[in-house]
């Protein structure tokens, strides 16, 4: 299926897409960061803009959306990719929407978790720990 991947860095994500033959797209807002992922992914489809606002700009819809923009300092996703507006925006854009997050507790990943499903249909979820210090969770969305 199709993924949108937001907040690219380096192109691990994308890279994974690749290996696994899922077409991808990928966000990132920052030009240093863009310029580096076309320089080791030179085939990839990457965009230098805000996520966020591509999103509203585009009635475009994935397969999953994977949010992988988080705010080191915070130690948590960039706010605006848990906001009621976001939720709004990707709620029938996407069949799973997916987060990537920097080294959560428990309890971080559980309050996060409640916050996801309070705001959208949630049919279930799955965590996946990674190598390097993050999980990953999969929210897979109900459709009607």
């Amino acid at each position: 299926g199709s993924q949108l991947i937001i907040g690219s860095g380096l192109g691990t994500q994308a890279r994974e897409c690749e290996k696994l033959g899922l077409k991808h797209k990928s966000i990132e807002i920052c030009p240093i960061i863009t310029q580096l992922f076309k320089r080791f992914n030179p085939t990839f489809d990457i965009v230098n803009e805000d996520g966020f606002k591509f999103l509203k700009e585009t009635d475009d819809e994935w397969d999953n959306i994977i949010i992988d923009a988080f705010n080191k300092e915070a130690n948590k996703c960039v706010d605006i990719f848990t906001s009621k507006e976001f939720f709004d925006i990707v709620r029938d854009r996407c069949n799973i929407l997916s987060y990537n997050l920097f080294d959560q507790s428990q309890e971080g990943i559980t309050k996060f978790i409640e916050l996801v499903k309070s705001n959208l249909p949630v049919e279930r979820y799955i965590i996946k720990s990674q190598d390097v210090g993050t999980n990953t969770i999969n929210f897979i969305l109900k459709k009607d």
